[in-house]
């Protein structure tokens, strides 16, 4: 029953990533600093 239920979570969450990978194929910068002297919020 749980690995049904797991089966029911995460494939809709996978297929959504993957399209969403495959929709934006341009290079994209990420950063997970929050705090980024290059671009001041003010």
């Amino acid at each position: 029953m749980k690995a049904i239920l797991k089966a029911l979570v995460l494939l809709p969450v996978a297929a959504v990533v993957l399209a969403v990978a495959f929709a934006n194929r341009h290079a994209v910068r990420i950063s997970f600093d929050p705090f980024n002297s290059e671009m001041p919020a003010f």
